[in-house]
């Protein structure tokens, strides 16, 4: 048996494989991670707290343990089975450049993955009534959707104050038990469209 205290979560962990990338955009098992970055838990914990059967937990435990997002801190004998008990490898998971590498013209999987796992968390919280429903403070969703003609002085400097930004959200983390759970998911990039004609111009 591990001491659990030995097991606490690396602050970063670096993820270099595509696979792990797919396997942390399904809905449920990023509903999985927090749980396991708050304290260890077993599959029966987590199917209370999560209010989800059992059952549908296994394949999505050992899909992130082998992936090396969780792991076993833990195991007991109960009733002749093994009990593991998991934690999150780590508080923060970031990805290294080529898990977003181009592959030609098309979009890079990793980039594709992120949008998907956004649109379906973001469909799973519409059809759960906590975002956009109502006036309630916790139940909004900010967008912005707009394009710009800008240089890349001005495409540095909003770069850094959105990662400063980035940081200063995460840094306020509350331990509140009315804390609501928020996606911060934002992205800017160049396009293909044409500046407009000045007037006078031939378009």
């Amino acid at each position: 048996m591990q001491d659990e205290a030995s097991c606490e979560p690396d602050d970063v962990l670096v993820v270099n494989d595509l696979a792990a990338l797919r396997s942390l955009t399904d809905p449920l098992r990023t509903r999985l991670i927090p749980q396991l970055r708050a304290g260890s838990a077993t599959a029966r914990e987590l199917a209370e707290a999560l209010k989800v059967p059992i059952k549908k937990l296994y394949y999505h435990l050992g899909l992130l343990e082998r992936h090396g997002l969780i792991r076993v801190v833990q195991t007991r004998v109960v009733s002749g089975i093994i009990e593991k008990r998991y934690r999150a490898t780590a508080y923060t998971f970031t990805f290294a450049p080529e898990v977003f590498a181009p592959t030609g013209d098309e979009l890079p999987e990793g980039i594709g993955l992120v949008f998907a796992g956004t649109r379906a968390e973001l469909a799973q919280s519409y059809a759960a009534g906590t975002t956009a429903r109502g006036d309630l403070p916790l139940g909004r969703m900010a967008s912005f959707w707009s394009f710009h003609f800008v240089d890349e002085a001005c495409v540095a400097a909003f770069t850094e104050r959105l990662r400063e930004l980035a940081s200063e959200f995460a840094a306020s983390e509350s331990d509140a038990t009315d804390a609501q759970p928020y996606r911060l998911f934002y992205t800017f990039f160049p396009t293909t469209h044409n500046r407009p004609p000045q007037e006078g111009e031939q378009s």
